[in-house]
């Protein structure tokens, strides 16, 4: 734990478990104290679709950043921080197999690079449906 933050000093270790039951495969966060090994924090992190391996990393705040596919074409990146608590969720979605992956940038900040931002709250519009064959054109 760094200077400044609650339980300064400490070493705390950031796990990651995989849930598979009959219909799903959820990814679970722990934080463990690594001296004691007392569980801090457990929760999902979503479900996981096993196509690609998550991607996970450190950023210069020790925050844990875990990428990977929640749902076709669609990834998750979450960003917890070393009390374990969930700052961020954001959502990518992969665009012509260009996928999204997290890297570190010259600023040594974690970014996610391909794929475009998504925002599942946004309700796409239904495209337009032709005409039925049994339909016939107006005026026949």
């Amino acid at each position: 734990m760094p200077l400044g933050l609650s339980g300064a000093g400490q070493i705390r270790r950031y796990e990651l478990s995989v849930l598979k039951d009959l219909d799903h495969t959820n990814i679970y966060f722990r934080l463990v104290d690594d001296k004691s090994n007392i569980n801090l924090a457990t929760f999902t992190l979503g479900t996981w679709i096993r196509v690609a391996d998550p991607q996970l990393t450190l950023d210069k705040e020790n925050r844990l950043n875990v990428l990977f596919m929640t749902l076709p074409h669609i990834y998750t990146h979450n960003i917890i921080d070393t009390q374990g608590n969930l700052v961020k969720r954001l959502y990518h979605k992969e665009v012509e197999a260009n996928r999204p992956r997290l890297v570190v940038d010259s600023s040594q900040e974690v970014i996610v690079e391909g794929g475009v931002p998504y925002d599942p709250s946004v309700v796409v519009p239904a495209r337009p449906t032709g005409r039925s064959v049994k339909e016939r054109p107006p005026g026949l």
